[in-house]
């Protein structure tokens, strides 16, 4: 199979760029296209460090014809909200080839007024030009018909020994609305013999958020935030925790449908997880110790600790890595593909 992924993140920050690295593996080929208004990016090679800039939808088009040659090329639409105007242009230029809409989250989330009816008729179009929705959130399949489920994953591996916790816990996140400050407030006042190590960037440098972070630093000396990190530097900063918390708001619509790649990252690195009880928590409810509030963290932080309490097997990289999910992923398209042109091809055959 031929894949071209369209996103509106860089390569380098795309979640999705581990998928495509795993569909490669298995020797199917992938591009990368980074949709920006003024230069449109396409990577593509063995590590996608070849880089092709296009100046336009129509070079775009020419470009990924040629990628798909004969194959039956295969667009995978993963620009979330974003410019519309630019994937429909698009879509309109390579209607031949089969459209997957991936859904990585709910999409209205958060959404209000105007903004919420603009997103409303992005999910509409990009649904009406897709065959297949696939989720990353098995709870988003009665809002989408005619959808699959491609769970998450995880490139990480667990370290080679179990560290004993020396009173550190980790939290890796894209801070944003959706990150619960007040229970990470109330932990570090009731643990201040645990220091609170804190990675990740604040999503679109939202105020809101940078003032909660600066506050929950200023006021708690056990509370350190390390900026952002790269992807590739997440096994090392994992390999020195044995705990991993997730603190996110719930109950809460922002967080009803999220299935977090730190959950897998966490698991398939080994360590320890404590989170909220998000919805995506009680499918792996066997794994994850879930908190709702600070009495309840610490409480499993003990059980850890105090008790030797683990319910990390430590093997769950060999079931919630990237290479299964890229042979689900295609195992599903080629069925779906089979489906579809079988039709066509009793029609063909009848004239």
């Amino acid at each position: 199979m031929r894949f071209a992924f369209l996103s509106f993140r860089p390569f380098v920050a795309d979640f999705r760029r581990y998928l495509m690295e795993a569909l490669q593996s298995l020797g199917h080929s992938c591009v990368h296209v980074y949709l920006r208004r003024r230069a449109i990016e396409v990577r593509s090679g063995a590590g996608f460090d070849i880089v092709a800039p296009l100046g336009s939808l129509a070079d775009l088009a020419d470009h990924l014809r040629r990628f798909f040659g004969a194959s039956q090329g295969i667009v995978v639409n993963s620009a979330g909200n974003s410019a519309p105007d630019i994937v429909l242009g698009l879509w309109v230029r390579l209607r031949e080839c089969v459209w997957i809409y991936d859904v990585y989250d709910w999409m209205l989330y958060d959404a209000t007024g105007m903004t919420w009816l603009q997103w409303w008729a992005t999910d509409r179009l990009y649904r009406s030009t897709a065959s297949h929705c696939c989720l990353l959130s098995k709870d988003l399949q009665s809002r989408y018909p005619n959808s699959f489920h491609l769970n998450n994953a995880s490139h990480l591996v667990p370290v080679q020994r179990r560290r004993a916790f020396e009173n550190r816990v980790v939290t890796t996140a894209s801070f944003d609305r959706r990150t619960d400050f007040e229970l990470l407030q109330r932990f570090a006042e009731a643990a201040p013999e645990i220091t609170l190590d804190l990675y990740g960037s604040i999503y679109d440098d939202d105020p809101a958020t940078t003032e909660a972070l600066s506050r929950l630093t200023a006021e708690h000396k056990n509370v350190a935030y390390h900026g952002g990190f790269e992807m590739d530097k997440l096994q090392d900063i994992l390999s020195n925790y044995t705990v991993g918390l997730v603190p996110y708001r719930t109950p809460d619509i922002m967080t009803q449908y999220i299935n977090p790649d730190k959950l897998f990252h966490y698991l398939c690195a080994g360590i320890e997880v404590v989170t909220t009880p998000i919805p995506a928590a009680k499918h792996l409810s066997a794994y994850v110790y879930q908190a709702e509030d600070a009495a309840t963290v610490l409480a499993a932080i003990r059980r850890v600790v105090a008790f030797g309490e683990r319910r990390n097997p430590c093997n769950l990289h060999e079931r919630f890595n990237w290479r299964i999910r890229a042979q689900e992923f295609c195992m599903f398209l080629g069925a779906s593909i089979d489906r579809e042109e079988l039709p066509r091809q009793a029609k063909a055959s009848l004239t």
